[in-house]
């Protein structure tokens, strides 16, 4: 993005670069790892959907693994709404006995997480199914303020989730004799440990 060349016409400036080349900085480490350890513990506590992803985390095709993790994240998203700023007029629900009429530059509050449960585009909001189309989901926003970083940390969550999963299936049968607790204690120090070895190695 610092080599690039924009044109004029986009008015993409010297700050305007700035801007976006902290955010990816600031969201490649700090949203990527809020995600990956919400993600983890919504499945810690959930001992059926763990198994299914330590499960997952064996297969060499990562659709099942990827899956449960945009399914997670549904749950215990990284941030469930966000403030915005209307930029034009505008008439939120329509035709409805709760159409209200909100004027440009109003402060909206944008319940992301609550959209992701409505029955109208999730069949069976509630209950927790993988593999849901990903074109409903709010985890990077939508429209022209989706996450920059989108398309990385579509990558990198469900590669920091899937390397801790791993570690818990192939520590399983060492653990288990010490009891569920320990079990559980024990994997998350050895993903801690894979973690930071990793970011020695890599960074």
């Amino acid at each position: 993005m610092l080599r690039t060349k924009f044109p004029a016409e986009m008015d993409f400036d010297i700050k305007r670069l700035g801007t976006n080349a902290g955010g990816l900085m600031i969201g490649t480490i700090e949203t990527t790892e809020q995600a990956t350890m919400q993600t983890l513990q919504f499945l810690l506590q959930r001992p059926e959907l763990l198994q299914q992803a330590k499960n997952a985390a064996t297969l060499e095709e990562p659709a099942e693994f990827d899956g449960i993790v945009w399914e997670a994240l549904r749950f215990v998203p990284i941030s469930p709404y966000m403030f915005r700023q209307t930029s034009t007029d505008y008439i939120i629900a329509k035709g409805t006995d709760r159409e209200t009429v909100t004027p440009a530059a109003t402060n909206v509050l944008a319940l992301t997480q609550s959209a992701m449960f409505d029955a109208k585009a999730f069949f069976d909001p509630e209950e927790f199914r993988p593999g849901r189309n990903w074109y409903h989901y709010f985890t990077f926003g939508y429209g022209g303020h989706e996450c920059l970083g989108k398309y990385v940390g579509m990558v990198m969550i469900p590669d920091r989730s899937v390397d801790c999963a791993a570690s818990w299936a192939q520590g399983e049968g060492r653990d288990r004799v010490r009891g569920t607790h320990a079990q559980v204690v024990s994997a998350e120090l050895d993903c801690l440990a894979a973690w930071r070895r990793g970011w020695v190695v890599n960074g």
